[in-house]
């Protein structure tokens, strides 16, 4: 009975999206079809932080050029699935808007951000298969890919999203939202991948 928020959010790492968000996209379209609201968020602050999952070595992070490039191929590319004609069934966020930039702040400043780590244990953290696998490997785990997932989880509260579609490989750090939603009184978002 009410309209959900569903959250697709993407890194702007390269100028086009891997053929495997197809079926997700059709996902939200058929949902945006039944009245909800895609919430497409694009990840500008956490493509210069590098997502770490997947990767057994650090990634290498684009230009701020290359992102701004990014962003519009990307949200071209989802046009052409997702419905733009109706803005109440679509949304286009940026998580620069609360996390800032490299040399600007957002809304979040760094008291705001001890508060979020209170959520978060670093036994949860550190149980990511990746960074087991890298510290058997003595690969380096930088603090910035430390705490993306926590960036990524709390991107939920902002939008305040109920929804969220993902690969298997973006659980760990779709999870890291219910205890932000919770926290600060949002139902959990369902995850489904």
């Amino acid at each position: 009975g009410k309209q959900l928020r569903i959250k697709f959010g993407a890194d702007i790492t390269a100028q086009t999206l891997h053929i495997g968000l197809a079926v997700n996209l059709r996902a939200m379209r058929h949902l945006q079809d039944l009245g909800h609201k895609v919430v497409f968020l694009l990840g500008g602050f956490t493509t210069l932080v590098g997502d770490p999952t997947g990767k057994v070595v650090s990634r290498t992070i684009p230009n701020n050029e290359e992102i701004e490039k990014n962003k519009k191929s990307f949200i071209n590319q989802i046009n052409g699935v997702v419905r733009f004609d109706d803005p109440n069934l679509i949304e286009i966020r940026d998580n620069i808007e609360w996390w800032g930039t490299l040399d600007k702040p957002g809304k979040i400043n760094m008291g705001k951000f001890f508060e979020i780590l209170k959520n978060i244990t670093v036994a949860s953290l550190l149980s990511r298969d990746m960074f087991k696998k890298r510290m058997e490997n003595d690969s380096s785990i930088y603090a910035s890919e430390f705490l993306y997932p926590i960036l990524q989880g709390y991107d939920s509260v902002e939008i305040q999203s109920n929804l969220t579609i993902v690969g298997t490989d973006q659980m760990f750090n779709e999870k890291m939202a219910w205890g932000f939603q919770e926290a600060v009184g949002q139902e959990k978002q369902a995850s489904f991948s």
